[in-house]
């Protein structure tokens, strides 16, 4: 029997979960992405995506640029809101 088919098996009658095939994947525990987090091969690391990191850092210039013509408090204000989410 293939690993998705026990692991599936596994979530429907042990924990009474509904899986949905087509979104649903196993996969090996190498690198990978999910919800903008990267788990890391076999160590215990969660990382930030790199993607999600470029846009954070792209956001964040964007509100400390020089350009913008506001005041710096304002920017301040709108930095902290941005940073806490």
């Amino acid at each position: 029997m293939s690993l998705p088919c026990v692991a599936s098996r596994y979530l429907t009658d042990e924990l009474r979960l509904v899986v949905n095939q087509e979104k649903s994947r196993v996969v090996a525990r190498k690198e990978f992405e999910f919800l903008d987090f990267a788990f890391v091969k076999s160590q215990a690391t969660i990382n930030v995506a790199g993607q999600c990191l470029k846009r954070f850092k792209h956001r964040i210039r964007e509100i400390t640029g020089r350009s913008r013509g506001i005041s710096m408090e304002h920017r301040f204000i709108e930095l902290r809101s941005y940073v806490r989410g």
